[in-house]
């Protein structure tokens, strides 16, 4: 996910991963992403008639900064764990600020804490109705959770808000974002995602940390649209990576083997040997599987760019 940058005086400078930003990225995912709160750009309120209140309002929002400088670090390192009561702690010291909302909700949407990050992005908009990061992310979180009437209607919401489109397409991944709220619509989520791919500039693994952050369908679809253009190493780092969020045995197990498939075409047997293993430990009944390893270990190459195996969007058994 990625945080749209704006020239409104209370919003704090961001910088670091991009999937760490909203999964719009995400995702946002996506991403991933790293949103970080540099600024001192708002103080704590402070009184003109008691000078000593005031004194303590501003070392109390010190002591907040202080606390997601430290965050930072971890954030780099993807330390969700240690980061996350760090931005609570900072949250508790200075609840009316923007930012430290902010931080707590990108955290927990890293962790896919929906509840957390729901609630944190709403105390966003609370204090700034019109932040439209918050409400891209909120329209993430609901297709996270397959609510994608809901899903839509934020994204309009934060659609409403951006004043130049063009320039929200080149911090937003819009077109990831728009495939999340649209998975029950395949066709239309389908060239959402082609877009993306089709995108100038953006790696596959760039696409990949975007839709990570939306779960297993959407980074299968993902992988569909980077096989169906020619990208097969996408390709199978997007089926491994879904095979390793999807909770189904035969789902999983058909988006590894798949991913083993292109490993294999591209002659890296030791990552296609890993793919066929989390195969046969989500279905080891399926003799597929075992021919596939054979074939693996035997060295043989794909005789035909026809996938044997088929990974099927929604992690169902194939028809």
């Amino acid at each position: 996910m990625a945080r749209m940058a704006t020239d409104t005086q209370d919003k704090v400078p961001s910088q670091g991963k991009a999937w760490f930003f909203p999964a719009l990225a995400a995702i946002v995912l996506a991403g991933v992403i790293v949103i970080w709160f540099t600024g001192r750009v708002h103080g704590p309120a402070t009184s003109l008639l008691d000078p000593a209140a005031a004194a303590r309002n501003r070392a109390t929002f010190d002591k907040a900064m202080a606390l997601l400088d430290r965050v930072r670090p971890l954030l780099e390192a993807e330390d969700y764990k240690q980061a996350l009561p760090l931005a609570k702690q900072a949250l508790t010291l200075a609840p009316d600020q923007v930012h430290t909302h902010m931080a707590v909700a990108q955290i927990a949407l890293q962790i896919r804490d929906y509840d957390l990050a729901e609630k944190e992005f709403q105390a966003v908009l609370d204090r700034k109705p019109d932040d439209q990061e918050s409400q891209f992310n909120l329209a993430g979180i609901a297709a996270c959770r397959k609510n994608y009437d809901s899903a839509r209607k934020h994204f309009d919401a934060g659609m409403a808000l951006v004043k130049d489109r063009q320039a929200a397409a080149r911090f937003l991944p819009l077109q990831v974002l728009q495939a999340a709220i649209y998975m029950d619509q395949l066709e239309t989520a389908q060239n959402h995602l082609s877009d993306a791919v089709r995108g100038a500039g953006r790696s596959d693994n760039v696409l990949l940390l975007e839709a990570r952050v939306y779960g297993p369908d959407v980074v299968t679809l993902l992988a569909d649209q980077l096989e169906q253009q020619d990208r097969p190493a996408g390709a199978a780092a997007a089926l491994a990576e879904a095979a390793k969020q999807t909770s189904g045995n035969l789902g999983k197990a058909q988006r590894a083997a798949r991913s083993a498939e292109l490993y294999l075409a591209a002659g890296n047997r030791d990552t296609a040997g890993e793919q066929v293993r989390i195969a046969l430990e989500a279905d080891p009944a399926n003799p597929q599987w075992v021919v596939l390893r054979d074939k693996i270990q035997a060295g043989s190459q794909p005789t035909s760019r026809r996938p044997a195996v088929k990974a099927p969007i929604f992690g169902l058994p194939a028809n």
